[in-house]
């Protein structure tokens, strides 16, 4: 409903103080519909963007955003406006990027909306219960195997399998989640062994031929690359012994789609990295492992959890669909999948 504001109001305006900040996540190919909605957002705001300077505007948005995704699908685009110096009219706007890590981006998330209370992070994410695909595959190994649970955040998979008699590794990227797992380990007299560190460095190294099981459970989605996926993979393989199992799940496209930038970007700041089928073979190509399983995430866990556990949280049964990436395609060309490889005795 329109409203005709008092003239005298409208001279109160010309005094207004209007600044403020935005953060966006960085997605470089959609540099067109940032400069687009920074436009309508000043125009909103009753002071529009000069014309003239809008090329120049596109060119900044642009370096800015390529160097955050560059970086980091966590980096963010800053965006601040304030008035301009008097006598000059209208708004300024600064950008600028913040470079967030994984790591960084998970610690900073936690302290600001869940503080000490970690488990609800984990749980409201992921939900209370273990994977299912996780517990299923730990019963066909032997009692007191070793696992290694890469990315164990608090627990929620690392806890029940100790607790179930397995002697388990937890390598997690995160120092708060690694130091409460141990704390909660430690509390129960569990048999686990907390290590905070990264995968992905080239100087972790991982005990060879070690493990019954190595896990990596809503790891991959984090990743940039297929071939961080093979690093992963090719750790995994020296650390386990023969028959050993690899486990993980991650987002695969389907086999007649060919992603976009567009599609790429969005996915990775969505916390959905994804690879097409060809990149996932490649990654996995040459490695002594053979493929024993592969399934959806969202009809396994739906099929297999306690109904009281479904679904694990709001949002779990749209992010392993690939509706939160693509909620406007039908069916959506990505989905989570669990893939397990058992490690050749050669």
């Amino acid at each position: 409903m329109g409203v005709n504001l008092p003239a005298a109001f409208q001279r109160l305006q010309r005094g207004a103080m209007l600044q403020g900040t935005v953060e966006l996540p960085c997605v470089p190919a959609l540099g067109d519909a940032y400069l687009e909605w920074v436009c309508q957002l000043f125009a909103l705001l009753g002071s529009p963007f000069p014309e003239s300077r809008l090329p120049e505007l596109r060119d900044r948005l642009v370096e800015k955003l390529t160097l955050g995704f560059t970086a980091s699908q966590h980096a963010r685009l800053v965006l601040t406006y304030q008035p301009a110096p008097p006598p000059q009219p209208g708004l300024v706007l600064d950008v600028q990027v913040r470079l967030d890590s994984l790591k960084s981006f998970y610690e900073q998330t936690i302290q600001t909306h869940f503080g000490d209370r970690l488990d609800e992070m984990e749980t409201g994410v992921f939900g209370r219960h273990p994977n299912a695909k996780v517990m299923d595959v730990a019963a066909q190994l032997p009692a007191a195997s070793r696992i290694l649970d890469v990315g164990a955040g608090a627990g929620r998979n690392t806890l029940p399998l100790a607790r179930q008699g397995f002697r388990v590794d937890a390598l997690e990227l995160a120092e708060i989640f690694s130091h409460q797992l141990q704390v909660l380990s430690d509390r129960e007299g569990l048999p686990v062994q907390v290590t905070q560190g990264d995968i992905l460095d080239p100087a972790r190294r991982l005990p060879r031929q070690t493990y019954d099981l190595v896990l990596f459970a809503e790891v991959f989605p984090h990743f940039r690359s297929p071939q961080q996926i093979r690093l992963a993979a090719l750790k995994a393989y020296d650390a386990l012994q023969p028959e050993g199992f690899l486990l993980f799940n991650s987002f695969v496209g389907r086999a007649d789609w060919e992603p976009t930038p567009v599609d790429r970007q969005v996915a990775a700041v969505s916390q959905a990295f994804f690879t097409t089928e060809r990149e996932l073979t490649q990654a996995m190509a040459g490695l002594p492992l053979v493929l024993v399983s592969r399934e959806p995430v969202f009809d396994y866990e739906r099929d297999r959890l306690p109904p009281a556990a479904w679904p694990p949280s709001p949002w779990f049964a749209d992010w392993t669909t690939g509706r939160l990436v693509f909620p406007d395609t039908e069916p959506p060309p990505i989905a989570l999948e669990w893939l397990c490889y058992r490690r050749l005795t050669r």
